[in-house]
């Protein structure tokens, strides 16, 4: 399962071009940046209900992208037959995959399509690794104790860790809504677009 994921990934870094991956990927760095220069102790009073929130998209993400993947395999459109074997006009236009095999419009959205899904799901993780380790971080009311983390330790968490935490995630989440975003602009043109013009 490694193997196709790794692929996906690598195979969706072989089909962007250079100003998609500067979108995908800038727009989120910067956003992620400006987050680390919040104060982090304004960050940590919120970050357990700004991880739910991020879980509760996350997951919302992933399902419709699912949804569009579906719809992509299930459609007898003719667009999509046309898709199916549309490689480009120019050799500028073709997209190839990590191992030089020419991709069709068609596996283009499929590739930016399961990409997103592995981006959200791997935001999921992130999210509930670092719920957990956010809850084990924080002394318990009841007993007063502190818990293992923080008995393993013996300091306090660094604000700075609440921000490195809501920066990744946002730039997890901003991320996969750009590479979906592509895919469904890919998406409406493939309905209008006549693949023979």
């Amino acid at each position: 399962m490694k193997d196709e994921v790794l692929e996906i990934i690598f195979n969706y870094w072989a089909i962007s071009t250079k100003k998609e991956l500067a979108i995908t990927i800038g727009i989120p760095l910067i956003i992620s940046v400006l987050i680390l220069l919040i104060d982090g102790s304004t960050v940590s009073t919120g970050i357990g209900e700004f991880i739910n929130t991020i879980l509760t998209i996350a997951a919302l993400l992933v399902a419709f992208s699912v949804a569009s993947i579906t719809v992509l395999f299930t459609s007898s459109s003719k667009n999509i037959e046309e898709a199916r074997n549309y490689y480009g006009d120019t050799e500028e236009s073709k997209r190839y995959t990590a191992r030089k095999s020419a991709v069709s419009f068609f596996q283009t959205i499929l590739i930016k399509n399961f990409y997103a899904v592995i981006v959200q799901i791997f935001l999921i993780a992130v999210g509930i690794i670092s719920k957990l380790a956010l809850l084990a971080c924080q002394k318990n009311q009841e007993t007063q104790i502190l818990d293992f983390v923080s008995y393993l330790f013996s300091f306090e968490v660094p604000n700075i860790c609440y921000n490195l935490i809501v920066s990744f995630e946002v730039f997890l989440l901003i991320h996969s809504l750009l590479v979906l975003t592509s895919a469904i602009f890919d998406i409406y043109f493939l309905m209008w677009r006549s693949f023979e013009e």
